[in-house]
């Protein structure tokens, strides 16, 4: 049974030509859109991180000024704890902990709302260029001025240049 079945594949197989698809049909002046695609991808990312990165890296080196100034009244703290023991009003320390911690908290949710802008932003410009790369490369792969490898490389390359921004 499996001698009969592999003949009559060996038959069909083997014996009938191979078709290949006729590369003589695309238009050899092939319209370099991808490349513009990767350009606009480039100059809009640029201009993403170009106008929120000031102010991101002003939180953050605020953040950071107020997480050192916590730590060093906490030092402070540890190196008078007896006076802090021994001392009738406990409230002028706690108070002074409860500031560094509130600006410290402060400047960190300033530092997140920028870090999620800038998160939220190039989620949606990856849905819009993948999606308009489908888009495009489906109309060039009918007008069969791109072929399938060409299409899927492009993809491959723009989705990683995405991929590694993030």
């Amino acid at each position: 049974m499996l001698i009969v079945w592999y003949k009559q594949f060996e038959n069909s197989f083997f014996k009938k030509p191979l078709n290949y698809p006729d590369f003589s049909k695309i238009n050899k002046e092939n319209k370099p859109v991808f490349i513009a695609f990767g350009l606009v991808l480039i100059i809009v990312v640029y201009a993403i991180l170009y106008f929120s990165g000031g102010k991101g890296l002003q939180t953050s080196i605020e953040e950071s000024d107020h997480k050192y100034a916590v730590g060093a009244w906490l030092e402070e703290m540890a190196r008078i704890i007896r006076s802090i023991k021994f001392s009738k009003s406990k409230a002028f320390h706690i108070s002074k902990a409860d500031n560094h911690v509130t600006n410290y908290l402060t400047s960190r949710t300033k530092h997140f709302k920028i870090l999620e802008l800038q998160f939220k932003t190039l989620i949606g410009f990856k849905t819009l260029i993948t999606s308009a790369m489908l888009i495009v490369g489906t109309y060039l792969l009918l007008q069969q001025q791109l072929n399938v490898g060409q299409f899927i490389a492009a993809e491959i390359v723009i989705l990683t240049i995405i991929s590694s921004i993030e």
